[in-house]
């Protein structure tokens, strides 16, 4: 079929086992039985709430001097993290009772990252937002840690401006029950469809995505925020050696950012070209649909992946840093999590043929971390029943000598289509995904007729 032609298969296929596994199927559904499952947070909801109750209500897609903030922004934590730890330090996933934070780095302390402006001001300590403390504090109570660390990086100085802020927290008790009521307050307003109750937004006037694009309902007369956790910290004590340090290291050339961010990019390597050379400017501004409450099936499965004991879901870097993304993984081994909108289940001996997407993402993040096995998660939103919804199997690769190559076949590939600023040597992308795609105009994949399937 189309689909398996413009995702070939090859040696990495030839010993695949697909194995459902339909007791820890179970064990999931079992957890939304008991209520084990609640809505995830992140810490960085809980900062600023009504902000995020509208992220998730009625999201609008940034300009794009915004989407060029955020991804500089994102450039600029990659290579201050690659400079500061090693990869198994950075982006650590920690989860406690529905909250989830992904800490910049966690060695000793959590190390919060932030890029913003420290060229001309008086004094650096006005670039300290009390966000960036109540963020930080939440991550030291989210790892039981009292110390923490802030580094604040100016992107556009030249040489690199840094500033770098020790944080020690008195109660992290009392930061702890802070955020499980935050938590609390925007899981009801999330569930009532409405932001009544929670604090006024901070951005109000200031450049707000939301009001600007006219989602929200904020009038201004909601009420102020809740006590910053800053009153229970000492004040952040600043590190000069330790700034002078981190900017002497970051002064010192490095090449661009590989063009592989995501597994995804792997899977689907002409839409990743496209990304990484030639992106499209989405219009600015436009609410985008959002799943009515409970029917967001992705999420659900997320939370009830997460809600098990500490440690069953981890987060793991690759070593060589590339793609960026780390690789979730489940009881050890990564795993990969797809919902679909087709009416019924795929049977397991079509999988392969029918889908041929998931075992090559799968086996790519399986490769990044030397392992021959992984777990395959499949919702079907449209199913009657809860068993009908959900579908767990274990995936085997065989050799750990079949899937090397692969990783390394495909990342060379990117790489030299972006260098020769030509992506037609690279596989066309699967028919499914051509009537979406916003690059279908020059991407010479025309002749793969979409097949129907929507796949997340």
């Amino acid at each position: 079929m189309e689909g398996s032609r413009a995702l070939a298969l090859g040696p990495w296929a030839e010993a695949l086992e697909v194995v459902p596994a339909p007791e820890v199927a179970a064990e999931l559904l079992a957890r939304r039985a008991e209520g084990g499952s609640v809505r995830s947070v992140w810490v960085t909801d809980l900062v600023d709430l009504r902000p995020a109750y509208w992220r998730s209500t009625a999201p609008v897609t940034p300009s794009p001097e915004r989407r060029a903030l955020m991804e500089a922004g994102r450039e600029t934590h990659v290579r201050v993290g690659h400079v500061l730890a090693a990869a198994r330090y950075r982006e650590v996933r920690l989860q406690r009772e529905g909250i989830t934070g992904q800490i910049d780095l966690f060695e000793d302390r959590p190390t919060e990252l932030k890029t913003t402006r420290l060229t001309g001001l008086d004094e650096p300590d006005r670039a300290v937002r009390s966000s960036y403390l109540d963020q930080l504090a939440m991550y030291c109570a989210l790892a039981d840690r009292d110390a923490g660390r802030l580094v604040l990086v100016d992107p556009a100085a030249e040489p690199p401006a840094v500033a770098v802020y020790d944080l020690r927290v008195r109660d992290l008790g009392a930061v702890w029950d802070a955020m499980r009521e935050r938590a609390g307050a925007l899981r009801t307003a999330l569930e009532r469809r409405s932001p009544a109750g929670l604090p006024g937004c901070p951005w109000r006037g200031r450049g707000c995505e939301f009001e600007a694009a006219e989602v929200c309902d904020c009038r201004g007369s909601e009420p102020p925020p809740a006590t910053p956790l800053v009153t229970l910290l000492d004040p952040p004590k600043a590190d000069p050696g330790a700034a002078s340090s981190l900017a002497a290291r970051l002064a010192t050339p490095t090449g661009p950012l590989p063009p592989a961010r995501r597994f995804r990019d792997l899977v689907y390597l002409r839409r990743a070209y496209f990304e990484r050379v030639e992106p499209v400017d989405e219009p600015a501004g436009a609410p985008a649909a959002r799943p009515a409450p409970g029917d967001d099936l992705y999420r659900t499965l997320s939370d009830l992946l997460e809600s098990g004991p500490t440690g069953e879901m981890t987060r793991e870097p690759t070593e060589d840093g590339e793609p960026l993304e780390s690789v979730a993984c489940f009881r050890g081994d990564p795993l990969l999590l797809r919902v679909s909108k087709a009416w019924s289940a795929t049977p397991r001996d079509d999988l392969l043929k029918g889908q041929p997407q998931y075992f090559l993402e799968l086996a790519l993040r399986c490769a990044a971390l030397g392992r021959t096995a992984g777990w395959l998660v499949l919702g079907y939103a449209r199913a009657a029943s809860w068993e009908e919804k959900v579908y767990l199997y274990r995936v085997r690769f065989g050799r750990p000598e079949t899937l090397a190559p692969l990783l390394d076949e495909r990342l060379r590939a990117l790489r030299d289509a972006v260098e020769r600023r030509s992506p037609y040597d690279l596989p066309a992308c699967p028919g499914w995904m051509y009537e979406s795609c916003p690059y279908r105009s020059r991407c010479e994949c025309a002749g793969l007729a979409s097949d129907g399937r929507s796949n997340r």
